[in-house]
């Protein structure tokens, strides 16, 4: 099992390195990996109200429906793109679905959560870009 660090301060970066420092001297060499942030709290909280805000000016529409539909039009084509065990996965046990399926299984599939800081990002991008082009008033995105 490996040592993960999280370095928040100098104080865990100098303990960091001297970890390192101790296992070089041992004839070890460590592997550093860099994960990708996770999306933050603020952003699953921004993507929710941008959710709710759609849906309240929706006539046709229910909440679920906005969600499936983000989902599966703006947030596989982000996780297909950066990912290629997602595109593995999607490809093989979702794309060959019907249209309407391929809506239920946004319910059970993981996507806006498997997204890193900088993929919610460009989700909530392209959400707020697509819904504004529709003639919705996105609060704070396209002027």
């Amino acid at each position: 099992m490996g040592q993960r660090w999280h370095l928040a301060n100098s104080e865990q970066l100098d303990n960091f390195r001297a970890y390192v420092g101790q296992m070089w001297l041992a004839g070890k060499r460590p592997t550093v990996e860099f994960l990708p942030d996770k999306r933050s709290l603020s952003q699953n909280d921004l993507i929710h109200a941008l959710y709710r805000e759609i849906a309240a000016q929706a006539e046709d529409e229910r909440l679920v429906d906005i969600v499936r539909y983000c989902k599966l039009h703006h947030g596989v084509p982000i996780l297909r793109a950066a990912d290629d065990a997602f595109r593995e996965f999607y490809d093989t046990a979702v794309k060959g679905l019907e249209y309407e399926q391929k809506l239920k299984a946004m319910d059970f599939l993981p996507v806006t959560s498997r997204m890193s800081t900088e993929q919610a990002s460009q989700y909530v991008e392209a959400v707020s870009a697509d819904y504004f082009s529709r003639g919705f008033e996105i609060e704070g995105t396209h002027g």
